[in-house]
């Protein structure tokens, strides 16, 4: 259940950030500031929710939950708990940047190439 909440909670986080990236490009254009004040909560709900899915995958690498996909692939039971510190830090940040609060676009995907190659 707890994987389920997390993938829920980052399907709630991309639709946050979705209505960041157009409520207050919205408004900028039709001179509302209501809705260009928007940013601000969105952003928190963006956070919030890709937080909550780094939290529900960090618990479902904690109990060893191998009906994961990403926690069957790169865990198993012997792992110590720095790895999964580390694995959980790697996927924050790459979900962070997914959502524009990390690197431009462009060096993002430069990133991306050099980290797993051409896509085919």
């Amino acid at each position: 259940m707890i994987p389920e909440l997390g993938h829920f909670s980052l399907i709630l986080g991309l639709a946050f950030a979705l209505l960041l990236a157009s409520v207050p490009l919205y408004g900028s254009a039709r001179k509302d500031q209501y809705l260009v004040r928007y940013a601000w909560p969105l952003t928190y709900g963006m956070f919030f929710f890709i937080s909550l899915s780094v939290i529900a995958l960090g618990y479902s690498f904690a109990v060893d939950d191998f009906s994961v996909a990403y926690v069957a692939n790169n865990s198993n039971s012997l792992l110590p708990v720095s790895h999964i510190i580390l694995i959980l830090n790697f996927q924050y940040s790459l979900k962070l940047r997914q959502c524009g609060a990390g690197m431009k676009g462009h060096y993002y995907s430069g990133y991306l190439r050099c980290l797993y190659g051409p896509h085919r």
